[in-house]
């Protein structure tokens, strides 16, 4: 018992590195914590995923999202399938841009010209909803919010735009990374949503296992020293789930 307490002492105390560190660690503090542990290398690898899973970087790598950014293309479902055949009706009225035209454009862009922000935004908006089709790879993310959110991106992009040789390539790289950044923050978001549940299910559980049938009410710190929780941790969770604290 007394080493699994020791244990869970190590990895929260890593989690708290990590998260005051802008969730960032290295391996080798990872394994500067444990090396006491004697851990296999697969067992350190368990660790490294479980961080990971936490939200935590290491060594620059991006943390693992339990809802994973599949690379394949999820179909469309048929709302999703009418939603983007109205708005692309809706966007068959925009005149085409002749490639002269475009590169015109980009330069008038450049000096701060509105109108040409307003025509190069009405221009690539088709390309956002290819870009958004493309990176529907998450069934709990609507192809109308990927779309919204290029469609922001796109505008704001335009508006902060400085003189580049590449202006096409480079915006319809960028519309397809503001949609990326998108997916992966609502993930996040999925993640720390999933981990609050699971914690609050952790306390449930805890308070079932010491009170038994009886009827008796446990304060604060002693929930903290029963579970290894930090005070502030678990009042957050009472809080959020609408408990008395």
């Amino acid at each position: 018992m007394a080493d699994i307490q020791a244990f869970q002492e190590r990895l929260s105390d890593v989690l708290r590195l990590a998260r005051t560190n802008g969730k960032k660690i290295t391996r080798e503090g990872i394994d500067y914590f444990f090396a006491e542990e004697n851990l296999k290398p697969e067992q350190m690898e368990n660790i490294y995923e479980y961080l990971k899973l936490q939200g935590i970087s290491l060594d620059g790598e991006d943390a693992v999202l339990p809802v994973a950014e599949q690379q394949e293309v999820i179909p469309l479902s048929p709302e999703e399938e009418e939603y983007v055949r109205l708005y692309e009706e809706s966007l068959a009225d925009v005149a085409p841009v002749e490639e002269s035209e475009l590169s015109g454009l980009f330069d008038r862009l450049g000096t701060g010209d509105e109108t040409a922000r307003v025509r190069l935004t009405e221009f690539y908006l088709p390309e956002v909803v290819r870009a958004a089709k493309e990176l529907h790879t998450r069934p709990d993310v609507l192809v109308e919010d990927m779309i919204q959110e290029g469609n922001m991106h796109l505008f704001l992009t335009l508006g902060e735009w400085t003189p580049r040789e590449d202006g096409h390539a480079w915006l319809c790289d960028e519309i397809r990374r503001g949609i990326r950044d998108m997916l992966k923050e609502q993930a996040q978001q999925r993640s720390e949503d999933e981990s609050l549940v699971e914690k609050v299910r952790r306390l449930e559980s805890a308070v079932r296992e010491l009170a038994g049938d009886e009827d008796i009410k446990f304060s604060v710190e002693e929930l903290s020293a029963y579970l290894d929780m930090d005070v502030e941790e678990i009042q957050d969770i009472l809080r959020l789930a609408g408990e008395e604290q």
